[in-house]
């Protein structure tokens, strides 16, 4: 990509892409913060703040990783194995020192409020290049930064995460209320903050979705807050076992979700995650937990009629598998792109890769069945979805 004649919304995507991708050595920090360092310095050029828009419209990617990588190390102490490799790139133990969380004596939502309001204040002050690194500071700079943060800092937090989620995620359902709120004063009520007009760039919402987001929100902010801790751990769970599939050991990342399974059986995205590392190993054993979990009521339904294309080995499950995608792609296939972290065939082997739609991929990957399948018409029909969707 060319950072001078790029999109702010481009640079915005390829950084929060970077970021979203754990290291998967100490020394892939140096090149992600060299990237995301030349990304800032092309959102000044444009006349933009672009330290702030990174810090605070991207917070989400720099707190989450540690609290929920900090979580995990809570909950899986006595299973030390299962950290392996991520104390190689994050410095795991010089956190929870800095937090004061060492030992095994912390209730996990006590401990996590606390990790929580400690990192707001080290991504509002800590250096750039440290919060790229995510390099763990003294227990007293933390403790500084975190007694300094005031309503004018969360202000911002607040206000260029908006404006960040509207360029990249225009889709609403994983905007909390704070921004949702934002987003009804400015698009309705022509009340907003004071941003230059680069970042409110050919953004359109529909009045009637941000209504009925709103709505929903409201319904289950409640719930939220109660499971905050819980998505932290899922979200530590998730960057570590991509970092454990791209070092090739998916049995390892099998083995984190099967712990947390035990402490919550009806969670249908641990047991699709589960699944998915079990695919390239246990296809059947993973296509048996992809029905559980569409049970329990997983979505994106895309995803998961993917994931359950990829282990499909029987006929009677290819079959299953083009019958259900093509009642969910006419009754109630996604309205938007479903961007998620895939299984690619290649060869006779698979890779992980991030997708921006996995809607394109569930059609390509239908079209393929049904082929295999000589079922030559419905191959043809897929291969039309495909083109559909691609054409946007």
């Amino acid at each position: 990509m060319d950072l001078k004649s790029a999109s702010v919304a481009e640079l915005l995507r390829l950084s929060a892409s970077t970021l979203e991708v754990p290291p998967r050595c100490p020394t892939d920090w140096d090149a992600r913060a060299e990237l995301v360092s030349t990304i800032s310095y092309a959102l000044e050029d444009r006349g933009l703040d672009g330290e702030s828009i990174i810090r605070f419209g991207l917070a989400h990617l720099f707190g989450a990783p540690i609290l929920g990588t900090v979580a995990v190390a809570l909950l899986v102490e006595s299973h030390a194995p299962l950290l392996d490799g991520v104390e190689e790139v994050l410095d795991v133990a010089q956190w929870r020192r800095s937090m004061g969380l060492e030992g095994r004596t912390h209730e996990l939502s006590e401990a996590l409020g606390h990790a929580s309001y400690l990192l707001n204040g080290w991504i509002a002050f800590a250096p750039l290049g440290e919060l790229l690194r995510m390099e763990p500071p003294d227990r007293d700079r933390l403790d500084t930064w975190a007694s300094a943060v005031d309503e004018s800092t969360r202000a911002s937090t607040d206000t260029y995460r908006w404006a960040v989620r509207r360029l990249l995620e225009p889709g609403l359902d994983e905007w909390d209320t704070t921004s949702l709120k934002m987003e009804y004063r400015y698009s309705v009520m022509a009340q907003g903050p004071n941003l230059p007009s680069q970042l409110l760039e050919s953004v359109a919402i529909d009045s009637d979705r941000l209504a009925h987001a709103l709505a929903r929100k409201a319904l289950t902010d409640d719930d939220e807050r109660q499971e905050a801790s819980w998505t932290s751990v899922r979200s530590g769970v998730l960057k570590q076992a991509k970092m454990l599939l791209g070092q090739g050991r998916c049995s390892e990342a099998a083995a984190l979700f099967e712990f947390l399974i035990s402490r919550a059986p009806a969670d249908a995205w641990l047991r699709n995650n589960f699944a998915f590392c079990l695919i390239t190993t246990r296809p059947s054993d993973a296509y048996a937990l992809l029905r559980e979990a569409q049970r329990l009521g997983f979505e994106p339904t895309a995803l998961l009629l993917y994931n359950r294309a990829c282990c499909a080995t029987s006929e009677t499950q290819k079959r299953e598998v083009i019958f259900e995608a093509n009642r969910h792609w006419l009754e109630s296939l996604e309205s938007v792109p479903v961007p998620a972290y895939v299984w690619r065939r290649s060869g006779s082997a698979f890779e992980g890769a991030e997708t921006s739609d996995v809607r394109q991929e569930l059609a390509a990957v239908a079209s393929e069945l049904a082929l295999e399948l000589g079922e030559l018409h419905r191959a043809e029909i897929w291969r039309a979805r495909l083109a559909s969707v691609n054409a946007g």
